[in-house]
């Protein structure tokens, strides 16, 4: 299934694919950054560790 994926033979599967694979990491990568971004900036989140 990778082969088929990484090949680009079907290139709406092969972006669905990479969408539902790498998708929840890119998130997650993108909310971490504008959290850090907006601490920097002076917004506080509310969090257990900032009691």
């Amino acid at each position: 299934m990778y082969a088929r994926v990484f090949k680009f033979e079907d290139k709406m599967f092969s972006f669905l694919m990479l969408i539902c694979m790498y998708g929840g990491a890119l998130l997650g990568i993108i909310m971490i950054g504008i959290s850090f971004w907006a601490e920097g900036k002076g917004c506080v989140f509310p969090t257990q560790h900032n009691k």
